[in-house]
């Protein structure tokens, strides 16, 4: 009979061990600037009981953000921060309860996320045994839209131009891609041979794309549109429709130059009036002759 007990209060002790639980989610991404949730739960028929979660540095070193505790005798405990050391980062962080009759789900959420705020972070529990586990906490964020620094080109014939697209990154890292559209096409092809984006820091969480490429514009091409656009699996369909700057190469406006103008030669036309003067003058003229020659004679 003693034996039966014994093995009996064994096999308790292992459905006991075998129903006391602790999950978390393995891997967690949040998105930069919003709300990010780290879930625990405590599968357990226990009353009593002591949960925290702890965030694991790099170095291994743990710091306990906030600790429920249960006596069996609230049905309703509440959390208790513990000294963080990080004050802005438990100012942004909240905590929700929720217990039933076999489990109790404790949840922190972490506003305003941010690139520091990333890491392992763990949840352990005091039951019956000590129990714990873990959620890879990583980040994420949108590119913004690009830019490109020309609205408008005009190049000479065969020059050669650099157009630059900038846009903020993003995490991870978006691509900037370069298309074309010829005058008198209507879709834009893409070009596969570009350079390798460049990378500069903004801060400790962003950072600037920039896809440069070199063009040249002729008589073919003159009017070709050229387009930067923003690719990333984080956008959706409006932004992928809308994340787009366009530029405009063109050739300069050639100027035929007209011959100078001359004004006709033309005679001024004769006034009637002075015609009759000349015709009156010349007859008294003559008349004068006539008379002198007369009086000559007498």
């Amino acid at each position: 009979m003693e034996n039966i007990l014994t093995i009996l209060t064994f096999l308790f002790g292992l459905f006991k061990l075998s129903s006391e639980i602790v999950i978390t989610t393995p891997s967690v991404v949040g998105m930069k600037d919003l709300k990010v949730d780290l879930g625990c739960r405590y599968q357990s028929t226990a009353v009593w009981y002591v949960i925290q979660w702890k965030r694991l540095y790099p170095n291994m070193e743990q710091e306990t953000i906030t600790t429920l505790k249960n006596d069996g005798k609230s049905s309703t405990p509440m959390p208790i921060w513990e000294g963080i050391r990080d004050e802005s980062f438990r100012t942004r962080v909240r905590t929700s309860v929720y217990v039933d009759v076999t489990s109790v789900d404790f949840t922190i959420s972490i506003h305003d996320f941010s690139c520091n705020d990333t890491g392992v972070y763990v949840c352990q529990v005091v039951g019956s045994s000590l129990l714990n586990n873990s959620t890879n906490l990583t980040i994420a964020a949108k590119p913004g839209a690009p830019r490109v620094i020309d609205d408008e080109v005009i190049l000479e014939e065969n020059d050669t131009y650099t157009l630059e697209c900038i846009a903020t990154a993003g995490i991870p890292v978006a691509d900037l891609r370069w298309y074309y559209k010829i005058p008198g096409s209507s879709d834009f092809v893409r070009i596969d041979q570009e350079s390798e984006q460049e990378l500069l820091d903004i801060d400790d969480c962003s950072q600037k794309a920039i896809q440069k490429i070199d063009v040249i514009v002729n008589p073919e091409t003159d009017g070709i549109i050229y387009r930067c656009k923003v690719e990333s699996d984080l956008l959706d369909n409006k932004e992928r429709n809308s994340f787009y700057d366009d530029v405009l190469l063109k050739l300069p406006i050639k100027v035929i130059p007209q011959p100078e103008y001359r004004m006709p030669q033309t005679k001024a036309p004769i006034d009637p009036s002075n015609r009759a003067n000349s015709i009156s003058g010349y007859l008294t003229f003559c008349l004068i002759g006539a008379l002198l020659i007369l009086t000559a004679l007498l």
